[in-house]
């Protein structure tokens, strides 16, 4: 249910930046230039979320985990469950940027 919140947020956050940026700098409302810049906003979002899904993923490994206390940046101990934890918080982010990327796929396929 967050992932679907943070993907409408997103998506609200898009069509007002789309509308901005195309009245601001090209003057005028045209739908194929609002669709464009909606596109490539969402696919922007897209790229981060799925960045920042897997970086927090990423945090919860092993590997991780020996290189912070290696590098005395962390003092405890990689724990199975602190994997388990840090894959359920990148789902959100994860399945938030399939959301969008399925929203993008359909606006393309109308346009």
């Amino acid at each position: 249910m967050k992932s679907l919140r943070l993907s409408i947020e997103i998506t609200i956050l898009n069509v007002a930046l789309s509308l901005l940026v195309s009245k601001v700098y090209f003057d005028n409302l045209d739908q194929s230039q609002i669709t464009e810049l909606f596109g490539n906003l969402t696919l922007l979002g897209v790229m981060l979320l799925f960045l920042y899904g897997g970086a927090i993923d990423f945090s919860g490994t092993a590997k991780w985990a020996e290189a912070m206390k290696l590098l005395k940046l962390h003092g405890k101990d990689w724990e199975k469950g602190d994997s388990r934890e840090a894959e359920r918080k990148a789902l959100v982010y994860i399945i938030c940027g399939g959301i969008l990327l399925l929203e993008i796929s359909i606006l393309a396929i109308r346009s």
